[in-house]
């Protein structure tokens, strides 16, 4: 007669079991861990245990500190190691990329204690994402001033335009780019922001390989909005932002968009058709 083996899980129980366990949510005796794991060559189940545990929220710590560096400076380095594993225990890793582990901060920054205290914080921490996300943002050939240059009025107003990739607008009630420079300070005598009625529109994108903090105007803000809802022409966002049809609101769009333009914040959208009734002149582009 056959001797019977024990159940043996599956991988998937297994792996969420482990990090159940790993992040006390359904933290498991000692008994159970010894039942769970072969005893290694040396040592014990819960020397292993031990070294494993504060290990893995060791490198999220280290490598979210990378990302959040200015939310990691604000806090200092033990309050941040708290955040971390506060956050981890409600939003635990979907992916086994660290670059991804941080996906979910600034959402968690929103209901976390901290925020009570500073404010700020969660819209640090989604300036601080961006970044990261425009750094490893696909490559893309952005539209230049001569590519426009190049072509007749028509063809410019019927031109499809997006956001080039890790192009983002991010507004805030508070000085964003002020705050996420204080991760440069090392002395925190020489740290004082003032934080009170300083809204801010903040730009991240990149150029030649560096990502680009950059405050915004009004103008600027309205025309990277209208962009951002993808495949428009020049006349569907001078819509958008809601200017009058005017000679004078014509040239100011045109001097906005040609700004915006030389940051290499637009790519050409490879479709047909357009709407929008806006004329201008080819000495508009010129």
């Amino acid at each position: 007669m056959p001797r019977l083996q024990p159940e043996v899980p599956s991988t998937r129980r297994a792996q969420r079991e482990f990090l159940d366990d790993l992040l006390a949510r359904r933290p498991r005796s000692l008994s159970e861990r010894e039942g769970a794991f072969r005893r290694p060559p040396r040592g014990t189940v819960a020397d292993r245990w031990h070294i494993y545990s504060h290990g893995y929220t060791a490198r999220i710590v280290e490598a979210l500190g990378q990302e959040f560096a200015a939310v990691r400076r604000i806090l200092g380095s033990e309050a941040f190691a708290a955040l971390t594993e506060r956050y981890l225990a409600v939003f635990p890793p979907r992916a086994f990329d660290l670059g991804r582990v941080g996906d979910r901060l600034s959402r968690f920054l929103e209901f976390d204690r901290l925020s009570v205290e500073l404010p700020f914080l969660p819209d640090l921490a989604r300036l601080e994402h961006s970044i990261a996300e425009c750094f490893t943002a696909a490559q893309a050939r952005v539209l230049s001033w001569a590519d426009l240059q190049a072509k007749s009025a028509d063809d410019v107003a019927a031109l499809r335009m997006s956001l080039a990739p890790g192009v983002k607008l991010l507004r805030s009630s508070w000085p964003l780019k002020d705050l996420w420079a204080s991760r440069l300070e090392p002395n925190d005598e020489a740290i004082s922001i003032g934080v009170a009625n300083r809204s801010s529109a903040v730009l991240v994108s990149r150029r030649d390989g560096r990502v680009f903090v950059e405050v915004v105007t009004e103008a600027e803000a309205a025309l990277l909005e209208a962009a951002g809802t993808g495949d428009v022409t020049l006349p569907d966002l001078h819509g958008l932002t809601g200017a009058p049809e005017t000679a004078a609101a014509v040239a100011k769009l045109i001097g906005t968009f040609r700004g915006l333009i030389a940051r290499g914040v637009f790519v050409q959208k490879r479709s047909t058709g357009w709407t929008g009734a806006l004329e201008f002149s080819k000495e508009d582009i010129s």
